[in-house]
């Protein structure tokens, strides 16, 4: 398993790159990241591959994702906003972990 890296610097859509004697994957991203944007976008990959990150049950990701949404003041706004750039199952991951009902 590789570490991935998003970028808006990177001319392939998906490229191999050795940093150090570490290898990552890195991607362009479909969504401009800003510093106004860039902890909404981080929520929503973590929730696009929630499976592959998930090392404890659904109830104790969902506190862990509640106190990232208010602490970095993410709101439904912001989450509605590129959500829909976003596969099924980030949609599917952002309601079963009931995270509308947390962002004001």
């Amino acid at each position: 398993m590789k570490k991935e890296i998003v970028s808006n610097n990177i001319a392939a859509i998906v490229r191999e790159v050795l940093i150090g004697k570490q290898s990552f994957i890195v991607r362009k991203t479909n969504i401009p990241i800003s510093d106004e944007n860039v902890k909404v976008l981080q929520l929503l990959e973590l929730l696009k591959n929630l499976d592959s990150y998930l090392d404890s049950d659904y109830d104790e990701a969902r506190k862990k994702l509640k106190r990232y949404s208010l602490a970095n003041h993410i709101t439904r706004d912001d989450v509605d906003r590129y959500i829909r750039r976003y596969p099924d199952s980030t949609f599917r991951y952002y309601y079963e972990m009931r995270l509308d009902h947390v962002l004001a």
